[in-house]
C-alpha cells in the first residue's frame, strides 16, 4: 500500500474541483496511458460502439482523426485539471451541427 498522504481539503485554487493529490494521480496515471495512446484510442471506440451501436454513423469511416481528437482533448483536460475552465468549456461546448449528435445520446436513454 502506498504511504502517500491524500488531503480531504479541497484546492481553492481550481474552483474546489479536485484536490492537488487527486490531480497528481490523474496526471501520473494519463502518463502511463501516453506510451499506447493509439490503442487506449481503438479501445475507447470499440467500447463505445459495442455499448451504443446506434451512435457510429455519427462518426466518420476512418476514425484515425477522431482519435487523435480524443487523445488531444484528454490530454488538455487532464493538464488542465487544475484550471478547469480551461477544458470544461470546450470539451461542453460541441459547434454546429455536431450539438444535435451530442444531445441525442441523452435523450435516448443511454445516460440511465
Amino acid at each position: 500500500m502506498n504511504n502517500v498522504a491524500i488531503s480531504t481539503e479541497v484546492s481553492q485554487f481550481n474552483g474546489g474541483f479536485m484536490t492537488p493529490e487527486q490531480i497528481a494521480l490523474v496526471q501520473t496515471s494519463f502518463k502511463s496511458v501516453a506510451p499506447i495512446a493509439s490503442k487506449a484510442a481503438d479501445l475507447f471506440y470499440d467500447r463505445l460502439f459495442e455499448i451504443a451501436p446506434e451512435v457510429r454513423p455519427m462518426f466518420p469511416a476512418d476514425l484515425s482523426g477522431q482519435k487523435v481528437k480524443l487523445i488531444a482533448m484528454l490530454g488538455t483536460a487532464v493538464n488542465n485539471l487544475h484550471q478547469p475552465d480551461r477544458w470544461l468549456r470546450p470539451a461542453t461546448s460541441v459547434p454546429g451541427q455536431s450539438r444535435r449528435f451530442w444531445r441525442a445520446p441523452l435523450t435516448s436513454g443511454l445516460s440511465r
